[in-house]
């Protein structure tokens, strides 16, 4: 499920996203599904990333931030490569804003603060073909304490589109969807957000 703010960029609508993620700890990538990750132990290690609804375990790492060369003793970094990324966006059909050019995605960096269990990313960017016009800049931002929301609006007797918001628009209210920390528990989160095409 897509959901969030509404934004324009190039005169075309941009889309948003909520992103459930169970992260489990394991010795290796590929290795079976382990306990959920003790975000608190900042030993750098290679963990799965699961996106519930999908069959995707996408290897990641794990370890301690990096705050002016220095690891951070109170956040969390979970690294996704790009390329493992783009085979995310492949297999569940995401299209953000247009039709991801393959090699032009960075790395997805989320960072987990150990106190409040609150996730941040560092803003995702790549290039999407948006089939009118040269290829456009896309910048995703997702964060678990994030405001998104959709309405669903009739344009036409019996057809209804999906639109993104933040709060009310001209069509009423909006549903919100809130973004949930990190639960120890069962390893899962949401990250709510919002792409942006330059």
């Amino acid at each position: 499920m897509r959901v969030g703010p509404q934004r324009s960029g190039r005169r075309l609508s941009a889309r948003a996203v909520l992103v459930a993620i169970a992260l489990l700890a394991c010795s290796a990538p590929h290795a079976a599904w382990g306990a959920p990750l003790d975000v608190s132990d900042l030993t750098s290690r290679s963990i799965l990333v699961e996106v519930p609804g999908t069959s995707l375990a996408i290897p990641s790492s794990y370890g301690p931030r990096m705050v002016g060369g220095m690891p951070s003793a109170t956040e969390g970094e979970l690294v996704i490569s790009a390329a493992d990324y783009e085979s995310y966006l492949a297999e569940v059909g995401d299209s953000p804003g247009g039709v991801p050019i393959p090699g032009s995605f960075s790395d997805v960096t989320l960072v987990i603060d150990i106190a409040t269990l609150a996730v941040t990313g560092d803003p995702i960017t790549g290039q999407v073909d948006i089939m009118i016009g040269p290829p456009a800049g896309l910048v995703r931002s997702l964060g678990t304490g994030l405001t998104a929301g959709f309405q669903d609006v009739q344009i036409a007797p019996g057809f209804f589109v999906t639109i993104f918001c933040d709060g009310p628009t001209v069509f009423g209210a909006c549903t919100i969807v809130p973004g949930s920390s990190y639960d120890p528990g069962t390893g899962e989160f949401t990250m709510v957000g919002d792409d942006r095409v330059q």
